[in-house]
């Protein structure tokens, strides 16, 4: 009997699973804290994200996928834990080519252009992974330099949707072998995300300089935590940027009196030739 439930619980959930709609939510705010352990490899973030109902119909499910590499911890809405199946989702919208997608049953039914707060907290590593590229017959040597993202000791670069998914989205599955599915599912989320923004706090315990979307860290502390840097950030519109964490010891070279080049030791002439281009 036990074995009869086991099997009727595990199908239910599979079915549930099969009829959820992934592009259902846009993913209208996000406000995160993220704290980088690159001597660990480890990303962990907490914070809020606000859903917003895009389709005809109201939805009790929402689907929140990050890297395969990332796990959730907790889920919760006005301060009480949500109910959520997390399983392994294939898709190369992530590096890995596999997502960790959470199925949560929100508190209650989220009607068409009904929004919905949820406090989540996940963490996890980000290694070099170029899987997804290698799985389609790319040379690892040359699969590396497009998927270069990773959180080391020698360098932290994690660019978001399209390349790690390190903050929460929802998109249908992708891949590589299927012509351009990826590039369309990816145009497909930031349709759905425009003018939604993110607010971020990206802390490290790192020396070196430290960036997040754009903004170079002002502020360095010595804290009991061992953080040694931080910086704030704010990307107007999602459709139009990917958040972006970068973190190493790079020299900056002004290119005009909007921007900068920031480079790495040994690459001072490439970063005049960019420095020149933007003057």
């Amino acid at each position: 009997m036990k074995f009869v439930v086991v099997v009727f619980l595990t199908l239910a959930s599979a079915v549930s699973a099969c009829a959820l709609d992934r592009n259902a939510f846009a993913f209208i705010n996000y406000n995160l804290s993220v704290q980088l352990e690159p001597e660990q490899h480890r990303l962990s973030a907490s914070g809020r994200i606000t859903l917003r109902n895009d389709s005809s119909v109201a939805e009790k499910n929402a689907a929140l996928q990050i890297s395969s590499t990332l796990t959730w911890r907790s889920i919760q809405a006005n301060g009480k834990p949500l109910q959520f199946v997390s399983q392994p989702y294939e898709s190369d919208i992530d590096h890995t080519g596999e997502l960790s997608e959470a199925i949560v049953t929100l508190p209650k039914e989220v009607g068409p252009k009904g929004e919905v707060d949820l406090d989540v907290r996940y963490e996890g590593i980000i290694p070099l992974d170029a899987t997804r590229l290698t799985r389609i017959g790319t040379p690892k040597e040359v699969a590396v330099h497009t998927d270069w993202d990773q959180i080391s000791t020698v360098f932290v670069g994690v660019r978001g949707i399209g390349y790690v998914t390190w903050y929460p989205v929802s998109t249908e599955a992708a891949s590589l072998s299927d012509g351009d599915t990826v590039f369309e599912t990816i145009g497909g989320w930031k349709a759905r995300e425009h003018g939604s923004h993110m607010t971020l706090t990206v802390t490290s315990t790192a020396d070196g300089k430290l960036f997040a979307t754009g903004s170079m860290n002002t502020a360095k502390t010595a804290s009991n935590d061992g953080t040694k840097s931080a910086v704030s950030a704010t990307v107007a519109d999602l459709s139009q940027s990917v958040p972006t964490i970068v973190s190493g010891d790079y020299f900056e070279l002004a290119a005009s009196k909007q921007s900068s080049i920031c480079y790495t030791k040994g690459y001072e002439p490439e970063a005049k030739l960019y420095a020149d281009a933007l003057g």
